[in-house]
């Protein structure tokens, strides 16, 4: 097998303090930043923040760290709101799925107006397939989001 490194690490791709709100997409394993985010953010007892997580999967059975994720939210719902979605809901992989469906990207915008999220208390991190992070400027830069991304690997 081939092992690429980086010729240097990125690193700036943390939490960001500064906004009350912290809105945090992901596709499959870009959830894995912000799994260490909630643990670190939990473990050192800060507070003033809340973090809206939504992870996109093809399958259900992709949803990483849904478990724990899970299971921090219900432990500290007025810290943490997660919401794993589908988009592939109908496929008989997912057969009795009863959350959210739809991509990532496609459906931020609803949650953002259900949550009453603003560009001036809220920050925005991208992390996963870089077709969702290029969609999800497209949708909030013009809104006036702040958005932070990390790519797992860059398109041509």
């Amino acid at each position: 097998d081939t092992v690429t490194i980086r010729p240097r690490a990125k690193g700036r791709f943390v939490f960001k303090p500064a906004l009350p709100n912290q809105l945090l997409l992901a596709t499959v394993t870009g959830v894995v930043p912000y799994v260490s985010m909630m643990r670190d953010y939990l473990y050192t007892g800060l507070s003033g923040h809340h973090f809206y997580i939504i992870e996109g999967a093809s399958y259900q059975d992709e949803l990483t760290y849904d478990t724990e994720l899970g299971t921090l939210a219900t432990e500290h719902p007025d810290i943490i709101t997660y919401i794993p979605t589908l988009s592939r809901p109908a496929e008989e992989r997912n057969a009795g799925w009863p959350g959210e469906t739809g991509r990532a990207n496609e459906v931020v915008e609803n949650w953002i107006a259900k949550w009453e999220l603003s560009p001036d208390d809220t920050i925005v991190y991208a992390c996963g397939h870089p077709g969702m992070i290029e969609d999800v400027k497209a949708r909030l830069l013009p809104l006036e989001f702040k958005i932070e991304e990390e790519r797992f690997w860059k398109q041509d």
